[in-house]
């Protein structure tokens, strides 16, 4: 399977190289939207906003303007609020043509949400390329992806790995219709920054905070603030954790405890983070695994919301039994991911389901290598959800229901 390149977004009359939107962290995605334009230009400007194809447009103003280190770009966000769930809008700059549309959430699980999880996206321009003009998840049709850090693995002086990455985002990744789909990213230890010598400095938050918050939103609360939550509507909360980036691991320990204690609505709650506690291609100890083992592992067991947990990093597929606590167990949370997005270099899995008990099904660069690229498709209905993953063009290698 291949798709067609999309619409070119750009224009450059206006200073416009692309466009893409972002679920927020302080308000509902059924009802607020952020709009992000890369520009080749500082100035302040506006861009209008409308439901697809009717009403009266309406301008809001740039709420920040960021460069993006070592181009000549700026990312200008914008703020859609007062929407009304479930509903297309479409936006531009100021009075130019469209530039792109999108959806809000619906408000309860009026119809499937499709959801898809992935992470470390990007290595090569050719991988990146080939896989993603395969149009597995364009096909897909997501409302969201997230993203379990290391979109581009920049490292903060990598640029054109960040400039590629979004020149293929922008031409084959959309929905149907060519939707624009709304990204929530996780930080990885490769989402990087840099000083004002152009050094990789990625343990310091702030130069981590200016790079990478280019693209993405910054959970409200201190500066470098990487650990979060959002809501959406009465059936789905995603939470964004830091495996130890910014901020330790037994930092944000309290902080989930309390996040996941709020949320006993029966909604689903959606844990997303970059290292993986059952790693497929690290020592099982290895590269700060246990500590996420022994400080989340048993909040995610207790918390009735919490069914699988989503992570990155190890540059394999794998999916685990249902663990409690270090154990199988029919009731545990299933570990899903770990990191071999479209254009990402497969390791080899050295942890296979015959040689251990955490890993119940995995692909890696030693096994199964034509599968092991793709992504992991969740589907939320009022009768149940299931999850399955999926390779770079679509084709569905296992699934699972979720209750």
């Amino acid at each position: 399977m291949s798709v067609a390149p999309l619409p070119d977004r750009s224009n450059t009359a206006i200073g416009c190289i692309g466009c893409h939107v972002t679920w927020p962290y302080d308000e509902d995605p059924c009802q607020a939207m952020n709009v992000h334009l890369h520009l080749d230009r500082p100035d302040r400007c506006s861009i209008q906003w409308r439901q697809r194809g009717l009403g009266v447009w309406q301008p809001v103003k740039a709420n920040r303007i960021v460069p993006v280190p070592l181009t000549s770009r700026w990312v200008h966000w914008f703020r859609c609020s007062g929407l009304e769930p479930d509903t297309a809008y479409e936006f531009r700059l100021e009075e130019s043509n469209v530039l792109g549309w999108f959806r809000t959430m619906p408000h309860n699980l009026t119809r499937p949400i499709r959801i898809a999880l992935t992470s470390d996206i990007f290595h090569t321009p050719e991988t990146m390329d080939a896989h993603a003009r395969l149009g597995g998840m364009s096909c897909y049709d997501p409302d969201v992806m997230i993203m379990a850090g290391d979109f581009a693995h920049d490292d903060g002086f990598r640029v054109e790995r960040v400039e590629h990455f979004w020149r293929a985002w922008f031409t084959w990744c959309a929905g149907a219709g060519g939707r624009l789909i709304p990204l929530v990213s996780q930080i990885g230890n490769h989402d990087g920054g840099v000083d004002e010598d152009n050094r990789f400095m990625w343990l310091k938050p702030f130069d981590w905070i200016h790079y990478t918050y280019c693209f993405f939103p910054q959970p409200p609360g201190a500066s470098d603030r990487t650990f979060g939550v959002i809501d959406v509507g009465s059936y789905l909360s995603v939470i964004s954790l830091d495996t130890g980036h910014v901020h330790p691991v037994d930092h944000q320990t309290d902080w989930l405890a309390d996040t996941l204690g709020q949320r006993c609505d029966g909604r689903l709650l959606l844990p997303s983070f970059h290292v993986s506690p059952y790693p497929g291609s690290y020592d099982y100890d290895d590269q700060g695994a246990d500590r996420i083992r022994d400080e989340w592992g048993p909040l995610f067991f207790r918390a009735p919301g919490v069914r699988l947990a989503h992570s990155g990093h190890n540059h394999v597929y794998a999916w685990s039994p249902r663990i409690k606590v270090n154990r199988s167990h029919p009731e545990g949370v299933l570990y899903l991911g770990q990191g071999c997005g479209f254009g990402t270099r497969p390791r080899d899995l050295i942890h296979s389901p015959e040689s251990c008990w955490w890993v119940a099904d995995g692909a890696g660069a030693n096994r199964d290598e034509s599968i092991v690229r793709g992504f992991f498709g969740l589907i939320l209905t009022p009768e149940g959800h299931q999850v399955g993953r999926y390779t770079s063009d679509g084709v569905l290698i296992r699934r699972e229901r979720l209750g």
